[in-house]
């Protein structure tokens, strides 16, 4: 049973519609946390961005390299090629069709930054310099952009009606934070895998035991800020900045168990549960 259940799940995993979920979770947070005027068609239509952008990195990852690759999401989507690129097309047709119709110039706006975001980033990726560089960051690049496009919205609404800019704007920062950790726990673990697939990653860039001491300083950083943000806020918001704290502790434990975790990669799956975590705050302030 139990093994049925984990294939199932990684079908899941490779259509990375754990990560479309974790958007959605974070987005349903942020909405009782700061009550913005958040036009409600955003809730479908970042998740489904974010999938199609997932997806469609895991197509060129394919595409590029044309050796076999050792992780099941990336050989899952070789063996399906096609499929996926017509999955990405369908989606993307229905999502531009969808916003058209329901066409609201927040959501405009904040697109057209995101894009452009990605758009350098896939460009940066198809480049994949194998030397010490900033830009060789993928881990950040994602990190930076996957929180970006969750919290875009609430962030220019903010500016906008200048409300809880300096608090959301810190609780931003943190959740980058929290989405690095987690890309550079995958990459500290899954390195050998990167240099046989001669990916760039921070980790071949800086050294494994470099990366490693940055993953332990990231962590306490979080700790650190979300430890004194919690003076300065209270309800929803507080919780929320004790649920990130509690993402970034419970990577430091899968890292830990690493080597008991390999099984199935346990360890990138239960990485993207954690960001289903916010859902919590939702739930319990609604």
């Amino acid at each position: 049973m139990f093994k049925k259940l984990s294939q199932y799940y990684q079908i899941f995993c490779n259509l990375s519609l754990d990560v479309a979920f974790g958007v959605f979770f974070s987005l349903l947070s942020l909405s009782v946390c700061f009550k913005n005027d958040i036009p409600f068609i955003a809730f479908y239509l970042v998740p489904a961005c974010t999938w199609i952008i997932y997806l469609f990195d895991h197509v060129l990852d394919v595409i590029r390299n044309k050796n076999e690759y050792p992780s099941p999401r990336h050989r899952f989507i070789r063996n399906n090629l096609w499929q996926m690129i017509l999955a990405i097309s369908f989606i993307s047709l229905v999502v531009a069709i969808y916003f058209v119709t329901h066409f609201n110039f927040l959501l405009f706006v904040c697109g057209l930054i995101m894009l452009v975001l990605v758009l350098v980033h896939f460009i940066l990726v198809q480049i994949n310099p194998q030397i010490k560089s900033i830009l060789n960051n993928k881990e950040f690049a994602v990190a930076f952009i996957y929180a970006s496009g969750i919290y875009i919205l609430f962030i220019v609404d903010s500016i906008v009606s200048m409300n809880n800019i300096w608090i959301m704007s810190l609780c931003y920062f943190i959740f980058v934070c929290v989405s690095f950790i987690n890309l550079l726990m995958v990459s500290l673990i899954e390195n050998n895998y990167d240099v046989q697939m001669q990916n760039s990653s921070l980790v071949t860039a800086i050294s494994l035991k470099r990366a490693q001491i940055l993953f332990y300083i990231v962590i306490l950083l979080v700790l650190a800020l979300g430890s004194v943000l919690l003076t300065f806020t209270n309800g929803s918001v507080r919780f929320l900045i004790i649920i990130y704290m509690l993402m970034a502790v419970l990577h430091f434990y899968i890292y830990m168990k690493k080597n008991k975790l390999t099984n199935y990669l346990a360890y990138r799956k239960i990485g993207e549960l954690i960001f289903w975590l916010p859902a919590i705050v939702y739930f319990i302030f609604k």
